[in-house]
């Protein structure tokens, strides 16, 4: 059985400022074609502010109950990304990775986000029989704030939303693909046994766009992915990546999508065998 949970969010973090525009279509226009096309059965999609992170959490509960030894699971996610203060003391830099759910700036901030160590808990339960998928086109950067105004005022934009209770600090999303992996941690990322795959929109310190690309909005690392797997579905995700990257440099981002794994898994399609 091979079963999604898709998360796109363009609205309803809490504050109008923060909107994207092209998470939403990430979905509708690329992942969910192309999940269906890969075989998938069974999903759950939510989008903007029905996105929550209780629904999220249901969302991943729900369908990785079901997910047995053989079984493949994606969880896709399309969205800001940002970072909050270490609780437990296993970052050395003091700070969790977290993907940003739909209120998250009307309320508490970090309850409202998912962190890397609470997915490693939600996906915990999956059988390591089963081949477990995700990916992230998010980001977790200094550098930027949240866009403020018109969302068709510029051609580019930064899937980062700034913490409003720390000081910003470097991040990058290699910690929510480190929590993916089974929870597994830093220095970590390539053992035979790993069956996961997790392709994230940029590495540490780095930014992921969200692009005005031939007259719609979207994410730039999730329509160069898609275009490209479209293309041979059948290719080995090491293959594919390593086009991905090559794009994404030729049309000029600055991001570095990253690619964890073992070397097994990397060599099947980005779907895994139907």
């Amino acid at each position: 059985m091979r079963r999604y949970v898709a998360v796109g969010i363009n609205t309803g973090y809490g504050d109008p400022s923060a909107d994207l525009a092209g998470c939403r279509p990430d979905l509708t226009e690329r992942y969910l074609p192309d999940l269906e096309a890969a075989g998938f059965e069974e999903g759950v999609t939510l989008y903007d502010g029905d996105a929550t992170k209780a629904n999220i959490v249901e969302a991943l509960h729900v369908l990785g109950s079901a997910t047995r030894a053989g079984d493949t699971l994606a969880f896709i996610m399309s969205s800001h990304g940002s970072y909050v203060t270490d609780r437990n003391g296993d970052e050395p830099d003091r700070r969790d990775e977290v993907l940003c759910c739909a209120g998250c700036l009307s309320g508490d901030f970090e309850a409202n986000c998912i962190k890397d160590d609470e997915l490693a808990e939600m996906i915990r339960h999956v059988p390591r029989g089963a081949d477990l998928i995700g990916i992230f086109d998010a980001c977790h950067s200094q550098s930027m704030s949240r866009f403020m105004g018109d969302p068709t005022a510029t051609r580019t934009r930064i899937r980062f939303l700034p913490n409003p209770n720390e000081r910003p600090q470097p991040m990058g999303p290699a910690g929510i693909a480190r929590a993916l992996l089974f929870g597994r941690r830093r220095g970590e990322y390539v053992l035979e046994s790993m069956a996961e795959l997790v392709i994230s929109g940029c590495e540490d310190g780095q930014t992921s766009a969200d692009a005005f690309i031939d007259g719609a909005w979207t994410g730039a690392m999730s329509y160069y992915l898609s275009k490209l797997w479209r293309e041979d579905p059948r290719q080995p995700a090491r293959q594919l990546h390593a086009r991905l990257l090559h794009d994404l440099r030729r049309a000029g981002y600055s991001q570095t999508a990253s690619l964890s794994g073992s070397p097994a898994r990397a060599q099947l399609p980005l779907y895994g065998a139907e």
